[in-house]
This record gives structure tokens, C-alpha cells and sequence, in this order.
């Protein structure tokens, strides 16, 4: 006789594996968001919200005697990711060349790159001017520490810092935080860690990829139309 087949058996075989599914409520959801490994197998990002594995994200990392290439690599990957350059083509009015030379030498690391670009000018025409602040926040999020806020309190402590100090004290704020320093360090360009998370009533939450990209960095974006 199959023993999974008896009332009592399937009822405790069905109970442990809704127990295992469910997810830990009494921590933030996005505190195991992104972890990323390397065990030879290559590396791979592991999220905990709603299922326990999504597609493997490339991460790129500056290690001392990386080849030009590999460098040119890192610096391109740096711009996709804060600017949001979906194509992974990074236009030369974008590029800040005295930044990719110094990380090139060794002169600064991609964290300090990754904080003068978010505060820099060609970032302020195009996510800080044409934009509220929430919107703000929710690009800071997705471009610095690689996800979408997470609740009320974070959307609220960002909105007071750019209301009171300006974009570069939100921008040092996310850079030198507990949470970038675990996930990035000094070396890890930023990456998707997860593409939405809830956040309340946020009446700007975060939509879906595809949707922001529509919404946000298309042709038709104000950051676009604004340029001169």
C-alpha cells in the first residue's frame, strides 16, 4: 500500500510543504535579497520574496589586475546600471571620462564611482530635475542598492534627506550604508536584486520592469525631451 495515499499521511505530507513555503514574516522582506556566491559554478543571485530562486544575475567586480578589458567591462556595466541603459550601450554624452580613467588606475574604487556618478550633474538632468521626489527615491533605490524601497519609513527618511540636503546626501546615504557595504563592498558593481518590492500605500510604488522602462527611460521620457 502507497503510505502517501492514506488520509492521514497526505494530510501531514501536505502540511509540511505548505510550512516550507511559507516565508519568514518577522524579518524586512528584502534583508536576504541578492546574496551572490561564487563556488566555481559561477555566480548567481538568490532572493527570498515569494520563491527561492530567480535567474542567475551577472555581477561584475574590480580585482586588482583585471585586464583593460575586463575594466572596460566593469565601468560599461556601472553606467548600465545607474543610468538604466537597457541596451548596454553606453552613449559618450553619458560617460564621465575622468571617472572611468581613475577607476582604470586603481585610483578610486566602483563604490566611490558609483557615488560621484548618482550625484553628478548628467545624473541630475536626467532622474533628479524632470521628477518628483518619490520618483527620486525609487530610481536611487533601483540604481544604488539594486531594488525597490521597501517600506514607509525608508520612503519617508529619503524624501526628508532631498527635501532638507539635496540629491548628493541621499546618494551618500544609500552608498554608505550597512546594506550596500554587505552586498557590494568596495569593488561589486550594484545589480537587480529583485525587480518589486511592496511598499504600503506608496501611491508611486515601483512598477514592473518593462513598465519602467516605458514609463521612465524611453524616448518619450522628460529626462529625454528636457535635453537640450
Amino acid at each position: 500500500m502507497d503510505a502517501a495515499k492514506m488520509p492521514l499521511t497526505a494530510k501531514a505530507i501536505a502540511d509540511t510543504a505548505a510550512k516550507a513555503r511559507q516565508m519568514d514574516r518577522t524579518r524586512p522582506l528584502f534583508i536576504e535579497l541578492g546574496r551572490s556566491f561564487n563556488d566555481g559554478r559561477g555566480q548567481s543571485v538568490e532572493v527570498g520574496v515569494g520563491t527561492t530562486r530567480r535567474k542567475p544575475a551577472r555581477i561584475y567586480r574590480a580585482t586588482q589586475g583585471a585586464s583593460s578589458t575586463e575594466m572596460a567591462l566593469v565601468v560599461d556595466a556601472i553606467y548600465c546600471q545607474v543610468m538604466d541603459l537597457f541596451s548596454g550601450q553606453v552613449p559618450d554624452n553619458l560617460r564621465r571620462s575622468d571617472l572611468d580613467s581613475k577607476l582604470k588606475n586603481g585610483e578610486i574604487s566602483v563604490r566611490e564611482f558609483i557615488r560621484t556618478l548618482a550625484s553628478s550633474d548628467i545624473y541630475v538632468r536626467r532622474f533628479y530635475t524632470p521628477y518628483p521626489n518619490t520618483k527620486v527615491i525609487e530610481f536611487l533605490f533601483r540604481h544604488i542598492l539594486g531594488r525597490a524601497p521597501a517600506t514607509q519609513q525608508e520612503i519617508r527618511q529619503y524624501n526628508k534627506l532631498l527635501a532638507d540636503s539635496g540629491l548628493k546626501a541621499a546618494v551618500d546615504a544609500m552608498v554608505d550604508s550597512a546594506e550596500y557595504a554587505q552586498y557590494f563592498g568596495e569593488d561589486v558593481v550594484p545589480y537587480r536584486r529583485y525587480p518589486s518590492l511592496p511598499a504600503g500605500n506608496y501611491l508611486g510604488s515601483v512598477k514592473a520592469a518593462a513598465d519602467l522602462v516605458k514609463q521612465s527611460w524611453s524616448d518619450l521620457s522628460p529626462s529625454v525631451l528636457n535635453r537640450s
